[in-house]
């Protein structure tokens, strides 16, 4: 990584789920190698976190892909989806003066990394709910009907080549 961006970095850790460190080693594409992803911060200020891709040439890392993620100050939480025999990468990123995260699903292929879906919500999680051994995508979000009065909606996404639908939402 320093490498390709230098020493004046800070690494930048998820702060919940199953994947907590700042280089996440996963197969996302369709070669027999792993990839490395990464989260940093440049020295140089506060700003946005950045997400480096490493993959392996020749038994050497080397970085393929390096960008910021959509002004997000914090890494919420780290899943990946496999179905269709494609990856997918999601991510829950959070911005300081904001209560809300931002969703976004990415997918790597050819050594681009392609932003599929983006929402935002107060909260996510991953997981095959309805048993048919694809992992389905819950995102609670939060509406303020008054002052006093917020009300609750679960929306149920999935992803299918290259698309993410919802199926379903309720209150």
């Amino acid at each position: 990584l320093r490498d390709s961006v230098g020493d004046a970095i800070n690494l930048v850790y998820p702060k919940t789920g199953d994947y907590k460190s700042a280089f996440i080693v996963e197969n996302i594409d369709d070669e027999d190698s792993t990839e490395a992803i990464v989260f940093y911060k440049t020295n140089a200020g506060t700003g946005s976190v950045r997400m480096n891709i490493l993959d392996q040439q020749n038994g050497e890392w080397v970085s393929v892909w390096d960008n910021t993620t959509v002004n997000g100050t914090e890494i919420e939480k780290v899943s990946f989806i496999k179905t269709g025999g494609r990856v997918y990468l999601v991510l829950g990123v959070n911005v300081a003066s904001a209560s809300d995260k931002t969703l976004i699903i990415y997918e790597y292929a050819q050594r681009v990394l392609k932003q599929v879906f983006t929402t935002t919500c107060a909260n996510f999680a991953v997981y095959d709910l309805n048993d048919d051994g694809n992992e389905e995508i819950i995102t609670l979000t939060h509406t303020m009907l008054s002052d006093t009065k917020k009300e609750t909606t679960a929306q149920l996404y999935s992803l299918y080549q290259e698309e993410c639908r919802q199926l379903s939402q309720t209150r």
